[in-house]
């Protein structure tokens, strides 16, 4: 899987190649999160402005390509579904869809503390990643 200080490197890397995105650009996003090489960008601009800084973007470096999602209802961003409105934003927990939900099985030798604070873990990270009740419900 690498070298344990790759993400440091990756993220150090990503973030020489933002310092040179011109400020004609930057004064069209009003958020730019990245964890890594997952970015989450929201543009208050011109679609053509978008495209030409998205062209701009891919084109910083030969090896870094960007797989651009545009969506004005929701994207996918990490674990979450960032779902916009004409007033506001929630999240909600995002699921692949080749997700086949396979935990620890209960005949497994494990210490039953491993096999509580497994299903623990995975009910509080749906609660902090789904901001409506109803989706935490569907979950």
């Amino acid at each position: 899987m690498g070298s344990s200080c790759s993400p440091q490197i990756a993220s150090l890397f990503m973030w020489d190649l933002e310092k040179r995105v011109p400020y004609y650009f930057l004064k069209y996003i009003l958020v730019w999160k990245r964890y890594i090489d997952d970015i989450f960008v929201i543009w208050n601009g011109p679609t053509s402005l978008l495209e030409e800084f998205k062209k701009f973007y891919n084109n910083l470096h030969k090896n870094i390509k960007i797989n651009w999602n545009q969506n004005k209802s929701e994207i996918n961003f990490l674990d979450l579904v960032v779902c916009f409105d004409k007033t506001s934003f929630y999240c909600k927990t995002y699921q692949k869809s080749m997700n086949n939900f396979l935990y620890i099985p209960a005949s497994s030798f494990h210490p039953i503390s491993c096999k509580i604070g497994m299903i623990k873990s995975e009910i509080i990270r749906y609660l902090r990643t789904n901001s409506r009740e109803e989706d935490f419900i569907v979950m």
